[in-house]
C-alpha cells in the first residue's frame, strides 16, 4: 500500500515528516523527525499515588495487534506470577487480538493477574497510569511508541525490546531487552518492581525526559520552526 506513496514522496515532496531517526535515511530530502507529545498539563491534573499502594504492578497500552507483542506479553506475565505470585497487569487497548488473548489469559489462568481494561481516553487512561508501578513496552517492531511516553509522564520506568526506534525515542528511563527474550523481559519487569533504588533512579530519569524532550508546548513549537522557518 505504501509503496506508491514513497515513490511519489520521493519524487516531489520538499520536506518529510517522519516518526524515527532510522527513517530519515530513505528520502533524499529534507526530513523532520515527529515524535509526538504529551500533554504535561493534563498530566499534572490527576492525583498522585504512592508507589507502595499503586494497584497495578504494571501497565500495557496499544492495538492488541502481532506487532505490539502483546500476545507473548501473556506469557512473560506468566513467568513473573512464578517469583510475584500476586503480580497485577493492566492492558489497556483493543483490536483484533482481543477474543485470542483473553483466551490466553483463562488458560494460563492468569485471569486475577491481568485485567483487560478496553479502550481507554482523558482521565481514565491516565488515572491507570498514575495507578501503575511500570510501564511495559513489548513490541517487536515499531516506529517510536507514543503511548509508552504517556506513562512515563507519571514517572513509570520503561521495560521494551532493544528496538532501534527506540534507541532515540527513549534513551534513558528504560530497561531494554534482548530482541525478543521473554525470559529476560519478565526478569527485568521483576527487577525493577522488587529493587527499589532502581526503581527511583528510572523514575526521575522518566519524568526529566518527558519534561525535556516530550512536552507538546515545545515540540510543537519546534516542529512549526522547522518546517516554516528557514
Amino acid at each position: 500500500f505504501q509503496k506508491p506513496t514513497y515513490f511519489l514522496t520521493k519524487k516531489f515532496a520538499n520536506i518529510v515528516l517522519v516518526t524515527s531517526d532510522p527513517d530519515t535515511k530513505k528520502f533524499p530530502q529534507k526530513t523532520i523527525i515527529v515524535q509526538g507529545g504529551v500533554d504535561l498539563d493534563e498530566v499534572k491534573t490527576i492525583k498522585k499515588i504512592p508507589l507502595n499502594k499503586r494497584h497495578y504492578h504494571a501497565v500495557f497500552m496499544g492495538r492488541l495487534h502481532p506487532q505490539k507483542g502483546v500476545s507473548e506479553l501473556i506469557d512473560i506475565w506468566k513467568l513473573v506470577t512464578e517469583k510475584i505470585p500476586n503480580a497485577k497487569l493492566a492492558i489497556i487497548g483493543d483490536g483484533q487480538l482481543d477474543k485470542q488473548i483473553k483466551s490466553k489469559i483463562n488458560k494460563l489462568n492468569l485471569n486475577k493477574n491481568i485485567d483487560m481494561l478496553g479502550f481507554l481516553t482523558g482521565t481514565k487512561k491516565y488515572q491507570i497510569f498514575a495507578n501503575s508501578k511500570i510501564v511495559v513496552h513489548p513490541a517487536t517492531y515499531d516506529s517510536g511508541g507514543m503511548s509508552a511516553a504517556q506513562a512515563m509522564a507519571f514517572g513509570l520506568p520503561l521495560i521494551s525490546y532493544d528496538l532501534p526506534a527506540l534507541k532515540t525515542y527513549y534513551p534513558t528511563a528504560c530497561l531494554k531487552t534482548k530482541c525478543f527474550d521473554q525470559k529476560q523481559f519478565s526478569k527485568n519487569i521483576i527487577k525493577l518492581l522488587t529493587d527499589y533504588h532502581l526503581h527511583s533512579k528510572l523514575s526521575l530519569q522518566a519524568n526529566k525526559l518527558i519534561e525535556n524532550n516530550w512536552n507538546w508546548q515545545t515540540r510543537s513549537r519546534q516542529i512549526y520552526n522547522q518546517i516554516f522557518n528557514k
